[in-house]
């Protein structure tokens, strides 16, 4: 063997998953001001994307949540209801 590739178990057990990755994307984007899933700034009036007239929610096996104005069929389009509103928030 020419090299030794080390244990692949290893290496594995160290391997951050899509969700993960984005999940901490989403808290650095939240922590600088922005919405993640808009980009816009975060509005400044205490709401959530949960009490937004755009929440919607998509049932099937499970429960997605989505934004009407970004909504798409990916899970990388799903809010979570208890993030801070962007500046797009509209009362119900």
């Amino acid at each position: 063997m020419l090299f030794d590739p080390g244990d692949p178990v290893d290496t594995m057990l160290h391997a951050e998953s899509a969700g993960q990755r984005r999940t901490a994307r989403n808290k650095v984007l939240i922590a600088s001001g922005r919405h993640p899933l808009t980009g816009r700034p975060l509005a400044k009036n205490g709401h959530t994307c949960g009490d937004c007239a755009h929440h919607v929610t998509h049932r099937h096996a499970k429960t997605y949540h989505k934004c009407d104005l970004r909504a798409t069929s990916s899970e990388s389009t799903d809010i979570r209801v208890s993030w801070p509103a962007c500046e797009l928030w509209a009362a119900p």
